[in-house]
């Protein structure tokens, strides 16, 4: 009896601890990501890694602004022949009080033959995320969309710019739906070198 309720308790703290990591459904309710930017939760959570210090992305979390210089590394199951978009965004440019520049467009690839990112059709190249000095954290989000069919003239058709994008125009316009994968952290601004000493 005693064994059996260990086993259920051990089993119960280690769903506490995945659940904790994983963005789910209350996480994207939380910090404002579901419904107010897509209306559904991605389906599984996309693998997320920086830097030559593989620094892995956690959901939710803060990362250093000086380890997203670089595009990460991007991780997620692909079925077939499928081709995929993705997306990063920021929706609180410039400031997570006053996001009239959101959602802005940090990066978009159509056309990627299941993972291999490098080989889709950059429409904006990664710019790492950039938010001023006198702002809160911001958050930005990276989505991946499976197509129903391959997108042409993918400059044209993608977004117009890089301000005010929109995630769900997006969904729509290519008949994407829901995210297959996708992940959520924060970053702030890095105040470059040290304050004078008065």
């Amino acid at each position: 009896m005693d064994n059996n309720l260990t086993c259920i308790l051990l089993v119960f703290g280690i769903c506490v601890v995945s659940v904790k990591c994983q963005c789910d459904a209350k996480n994207y309710a939380e910090d404002h990501i579901v419904p107010d930017i897509i209306p559904n939760i991605p389906k599984e959570e996309l693998k997320v890694t920086y830097g030559v210090s593989n620094v892995f992305v956690q959901c939710r979390s803060e990362v250093i602004q000086n380890t997203t210089l670089y595009q990460p590394t991007l991780e997620y199951s692909a079925s077939g022949n499928s081709i995929y978009t993705l997306v990063m965004i920021d929706p609180d440019a410039p400031d997570p009080q006053r996001p009239v520049f959101a959602q802005y467009l940090h990066w978009e690839v159509m056309n990627i033959p299941g993972t291999q990112v490098g080989a889709g059709k950059t429409v904006f190249p990664y710019m790492p995320p950039s938010p001023p000095p006198y702002s809160n954290a911001h958050r930005y989000l990276l989505l991946v969309f499976q197509q129903p069919f391959y997108i042409y003239d993918s400059k044209e058709n993608g977004a117009k710019g890089r301000s005010n994008f929109n995630v769900i125009q997006l969904e729509q316009e290519f008949q994407l739906g829901t995210p297959i994968a996708g992940m959520f952290f924060y970053v702030k601004h890095e105040r470059q070198g040290k304050l004078p000493s008065i």
